[in-house]
Formats: C-alpha cells, sequence, structure tokens
C-alpha cells in the first residue's frame, strides 16, 4: 500500500450539525455551531417551515428532509449567506478560477490553505468532459 506523505494539513473547522437540512443550510450550520454566538444566530433566524417524508418504491427510495427559510440557495438573494453577519459571501465566476489556477481542485487548495470555506455546486459546471459554462 502506497501511503502520501503531507507535509502538512490544513483543515477548517466545521462543528457537527444536530438537525438535517439541505447541504447549503448544513454547510453555513456547521461553520456557525462551533460558536456560541453562531448557535444563537442560527437559532434566533431560521424557521423550519416544511419538513417532509419521500418514500419511492419503486427505486426502494427514502428521504425525509426539512426546508428553513431564508434559502441558502446560492443563487438566490437574498439567502443565508447574505444575511448572515458572520461570514463574508464572494461570487467568483468560473473564469476568473480557471484564468488564474490551472484546475479547480488547485483553487479549492489555494482557498483551504488561505483559511477560507468554499461552497459550490460540483456538477457540470466544471467537469472538463463537459465543457460547461
Amino acid at each position: 500500500m502506497f501511503q502520501k506523505r503531507i507535509k502538512s494539513a490544513r483543515i477548517l473547522p466545521l462543528a457537527d450539525v444536530g438537525i438535517r437540512a439541505w447541504p447549503e443550510q448544513n454547510f453555513l450550520f456547521g461553520i456557525l455551531s462551533g460558536s456560541e454566538d453562531g448557535r444563537k444566530w442560527i437559532y434566533n433566524h431560521f424557521i423550519q417551515m416544511r419538513g417532509s417524508h419521500y418514500i419511492g418504491y419503486q427505486w426502494d427510495a427514502k428521504d425525509a428532509s426539512m426546508t428553513f427559510y431564508p434559502y441558502a440557495i446560492h443563487y438566490l438573494f437574498p439567502n443565508m449567506f447574505d444575511l448572515c453577519p458572520f461570514v463574508e459571501k464572494n461570487m467568483i465566476p468560473k473564469s476568473l478560477i480557471l484564468g488564474i489556477f490551472r484546475s479547480f481542485h488547485e483553487f479549492v487548495i489555494h482557498a483551504i490553505d488561505s483559511r477560507y470555506y468554499i461552497s459550490s455546486f460540483l456538477d457540470q459546471f466544471f467537469r472538463e468532459d463537459m465543457r460547461g459554462h
């Protein structure tokens, strides 16, 4: 078995979130839950407005989810990130990222080394075989 030696590892803190929501909410909740002020802000600003339970018998799929408002969906404005006093939200276009870095994962490594969290939908947008626009 080969093991790659890592000179230094940088780990950004994320707290365990005791609730289940959409990935965008859980990402922000994980960042904020590590501090008392962050937890208070979550509990004072977000309400579970809708819960659902889905069973797809033909695919044997089961899911239970809840939706918090305001949403954390990246393309909606304002969203949770816009309203949170503990984070600074920056939207970076793909053209800028790929103009500076050779690949998206180089950008991610640079951001983590610089102690920045990144929230992104990794779909066809950055896949080289799809050439998303």
